[in-house]
Parts: structure tokens; C-alpha cells; sequence
């Protein structure tokens, strides 16, 4: 998370680095003047960020799970995909190092999502 992704009430409760699920090599190549970047992955890549007052994108996917996990591992393209952006034992590695964090990338997520609700229960 970026100082002001800190800051910001969409991560409260979130540690500064964290775990996530980025699959794919779709990314942001920059922000419009009202667009603020919030997280980074450790390549630098835009993972998260706020586009005026409520308005927020995440590359990463705080929706996962161990379930999701395993149907998209038994997608052909989404393997494909993987292995293209990560090599050949990217699914082993993945899968192992995705199992081994999913309780804390799944509990980040309720915390994510609880915000994003509040926020937005603020908003109407």
C-alpha cells in the first residue's frame, strides 16, 4: 500500500504489504489527473486506486478463493495465460504459494469489502 493508500478508508485494517491474487497481465499504465494510485505489486504495477471521491478499481483479486482458485486452475485458457506471463512452473508455484496464503488474503478481502460497503452506505 502507498502512503496514501494508508491513509485511505477503503484499506483500514489492511498491513501496508499484503498478500493478493494478480493473475493476470492486464494493468494501469497511468492515472488520469484525478485518478490516485493507492497500492503498487512489488514489480510496480498499479494494483489498486481511487478516481475522485468513491470511485475505486483493483487489479488484484480480493474476490478469490480456495474454490475459485481450482475452477480457474481447470480452465485451460486461464493455465495458458499463466504460464505465458510466468513460466512453465507457474502453476505449481502458484497454486502451493496461493494455498499457503489463503486465509490471510481471504481475510484482507472481508476487510476490503466491508469498507468499500460502508463507504458506499455513506454515499446514499
Amino acid at each position: 500500500i502507498r502512503d496514501r493508500g494508508s491513509a485511505d478508508p477503503i484499506f483500514r485494517g489492511i498491513p501496508e504489504q499484503f498478500k493478493g491474487i494478480r493473475w493476470h497481465g492486464a494493468h494501469v499504465v497511468s492515472l488520469s489527473s484525478h485518478g490516485e494510485c493507492l497500492a503498487l505489486s512489488n514489480d510496480g504495477a498499479i494494483q489498486a486506486f481511487r478516481h475522485s471521491d468513491g470511485i475505486y478499481g483493483l487489479q488484484f483479486h480480493a474476490e478469490m478463493s480456495s474454490e475459485k482458485l481450482n475452477q480457474w486452475l481447470a480452465q485451460e485458457d486461464y493455465v495458458n495465460a499463466l504460464v505465458r506471463l510466468r513460466g512453465n512452473r507457474a502453476v505449481h508455484a502458484f497454486r502451493r504459494d496461493a494455498s499457503h496464503h489463503m486465509s490471510q488474503i481471504n481475510y484482507h478481502a472481508s476487510l476490503i469489502f466491508r469498507n468499500f460497503v460502508e463507504l458506499a452506505s455513506r454515499k446514499t
